[in-house]
């Protein structure tokens, strides 16, 4: 059976959503990036300190894009979501990554949405029955 997964990822946060028959199980990752670092860029910042804080901010990177790889080891087709960058940086690294690089891999820009709406999208996009939850009035 091919496992089919989808994630929605920005800077801060990656939410993975897995889909097992018409189930979906959900994983919030979030990054250690500092946030003062990814609004701080400004005319304060010049020569060598840029650098140190635009290479502690590429290892922070680094670090969040291989533990999500670390989870995806079981899934044969995902699907890239998000509203930035963020997603092309993640998919550069699957396709790195020995473990992952089989992965077949889709992407589409998509801004914020709810686990549930994430959820609902995901199932759609891989054509899984989406259950109705509510109840129908007796006449």
């Amino acid at each position: 059976m091919t496992l089919q997964a989808g994630i929605w990822i920005d800077h801060r946060q990656a939410v993975l959503i897995r889909l097992k028959g018409e189930r979906a199980f959900t994983e919030t990752i979030e990054s250690e990036i500092d946030s003062k670092m990814l609004s701080s860029r400004g005319p304060s910042e010049t020569g060598s300190s840029e650098k140190r804080r635009d290479r502690r901010l590429a290892l922070q990177y680094a670090q969040f894009y291989q533990d999500i790889v670390g989870r995806l080891n079981d899934i044969d087709v995902l699907l890239i979501m998000g509203p930035g960058e963020a997603k092309t940086e993640l998919l550069k690294v699957i396709s790195e990554t020995p473990s992952t690089k089989a992965i077949i891999t889709k992407m589409q820009a998509k801004d914020n949405l709810t686990k549930p709406q994430l959820v609902a999208f995901i199932k759609e996009y891989f054509d899984v029955p989406v259950r109705k939850t509510g109840r129908s009035r007796a006449k």
